[in-house]
């Protein structure tokens, strides 16, 4: 895709291999140094890691001014494919970090903004799908503006998310974080008397204790760190999580590994003795110099202390001590945030609906392939032909010369015993594949069952042609040659039997060789799976 702005030629270019991902590491790090909005969970060494670890199908939209330029905007994105109630496969969008980051959307020059957010916007209005996600995205409101004023109400819903409602709920638009000072007793001076007051008695205890202390991750640790954050984050939050518990768990797993192996994670556990009573996992931004606490987990039979605000304060005094700009505690609006000082910022999420429901143009994206067909192709087995059959057609819909698509639409017609439909479905795939003795051979099936002897026969001879040794097609010419050349009995009689000489003699007659005596059935019998390639 193509735009001519200002006098440059903006084309988007599409990233869905590891290797070219890895091979764009510099280009990606100068545009995230020059993007104000960019953040870590959109750098290129966590979005790299990340699309390494991950089975969700991602690409990347990669804008350039012209080609051989240099790249100056990143959008990294996902595809989900959903079957609906009403059995349509329907593709939906999101956002290629956003299903776990707390942070996405894109990175992009400034002075390019203008043409590249438009262009990233256009490159999805022509693309496939239902919903787009464009959630969690930290970015400025004039950026969010110029992507989203790209759709046209007329087409689609375009909704802005509203918190939850409840008590115990946290709106997770707001973003606290904390502005860090020179040095920490700035810091303290910043919270207030009462809050400075808690602070430091937490910290008294902390430091003047025998039996507290707070270890930092290292190589020889690393292991067992990682476990007993992820151990009391599971008996923090592992009944609220649900059924989402394991594969959180697995991607904070690959997370914080990706993250140690890149030198970009703050990992403090608090002990008491030689037992973990807290643990804090941070990623570090060298590039923004941010910290981003990711998660936490305490041991809550621990009363007589405050771990998390322990081992977050400990965070804070580390960050100062090193120089870093930014702790942001990341989504969501908890009471604990606000008690160690932080600011809010908003990043409001939005969703992108067609108005129809259903895929633009009614078309799936080609990556759902993979997995549209082998569900209609199990609903085929099952007897399912009616879902079987919208999924056939939904690939066909949009790549009407899909082989396997046409051949199992075939197969399910020949069941139906709708012959006329299945003869139109094989030779549509037969001008896809026409050396496929097996599309050949269930054609010239059809044609019998559909009462045209002439025109299977000379499907029957392709088959031999094709496969010598076919046994199916020369027991279906036997048996045609057979009524094509025997006189019909007498009325009492019984048909002539011809011995297996004469049957041979006549296959030789009609230029093809038998591998069997048995004459075959016209019964069109279902393979249930696409043919082997030609």
């Amino acid at each position: 895709m193509q735009i001519r702005a200002r006098g440059e030629l903006m084309q988007i270019e599409i990233v869905f291999e590891n290797e070219r991902l890895l091979a764009l590491k510099d280009n990606w790090n100068s545009v995230y140094d020059a993007d104000p909005d960019s953040q870590h969970f959109l750098s290129w060494t966590w979005v790299s890691k990340w699309f390494e670890r991950t089975e969700f199908r991602w690409f990347i939209l990669a804008a350039r001014p012209s080609p051989g330029a240099d790249y100056v905007g990143f959008f990294p994105l996902l595809i989900l494919t959903n079957k609906g109630e009403d059995g349509i496969y329907r593709d939906e969008f999101g956002m290629g970090v956003g299903g776990f980051a707390d942070y996405a959307g894109f990175i992009c020059d400034p002075a390019h903004e203008e043409q590249v957010i438009p262009l990233f916007a256009d490159h999805l209005l022509s693309r496939y799908w239902t919903k787009f996600d464009f959630h969690r995205v930290h970015a400025s409101e004039r950026r969010i503006n110029l992507f989203l004023k790209q759709f046209p109400r007329s087409k689609f819903i375009v909704e802005k998310l509203t918190p939850e409602s409840g008590a115990m709920a946290s709106d997770n638009s707001i973003y606290p974080y904390l502005e860090l000072p020179g040095d920490f007793d700035s810091y303290l001076a910043m919270l207030g008397s009462n809050r400075r007051a808690d602070a430091k008695r937490v910290l008294r205890r902390l430091e003047g204790s025998n039996d507290l202390r707070i270890t930092h991750v290292t190589a020889e640790t690393f292991e067992r760190d990682r476990n007993i954050l992820l151990s009391l984050w599971e008996q923090t939050w592992g009944a609220e999580k649900g059924d989402k518990v394991k594969s959180i768990l697995n991607n904070f797993r690959n997370m914080l590994a990706a993250s140690f192996q890149t030198g970009s994670l703050f990992l403090p556990v608090l002990w008491r003795g030689e037992t973990p009573i807290g643990a804090l996992g941070t990623v570090i931004d060298e590039r923004k110099r941010w910290l981003l606490f990711l998660l936490a987990g305490r041991d809550r039979s621990v009363e007589d202390f405050k771990p998390g605000v322990a081992l977050h304060l400990h965070s804070i005094k580390w960050a100062i001590e090193n120089k870093y700009k930014i702790y942001d505690f990341l989504m969501g609006n908890e009471v604990y945030k606000y008690r160690l000082g932080a600011k809010d910022r908003c990043f409001p999420s939005w969703t992108i609906k067609t108005r129809s429901g259903r895929n633009l143009d009614n078309k799936l994206e080609l990556s759902s392939f993979r997995f549209v067909l082998p569900e209609a192709l199990e609903a085929h087995r099952a007897g399912n032909l009616d879902a079987a059959e919208r999924g056939y057609r939904q690939i066909l819909a949009r790549e009407p010369e899909h082989a396997d698509a046409l051949y199992l639409l075939a197969q399910l017609q020949s069941v139906r015993r709708d012959f006329g439909a299945a003869i139109d479905s094989y030779r549509s795939y037969l001008r896809v594949k026409p050396l496929s003795h097996e599309g050949w051979l269930k054609l010239g099936e059809c044609l019998v069952a559909k009462g045209n002897s002439a025109g299977a026969m000379e499907c029957f001879r392709k088959v031999m042609k094709l496969d010598p040794k076919n046994s199916e097609a020369a027991r279906q010419l036997l048996s045609l040659g057979v009524k094509a050349t025997t006189p019909a009995p007498a009325a009492g009689d019984k048909q002539p039997a011809l011995d297996l000489e004469k049957r041979m003699r006549l296959l030789l007659d009609l230029g093809v060789k038998s591998t069997t005596s048995t004459p075959a059935s016209t019964e069109t019998l279902p393979i249930f799976a696409p043919p082997r390639r030609s």
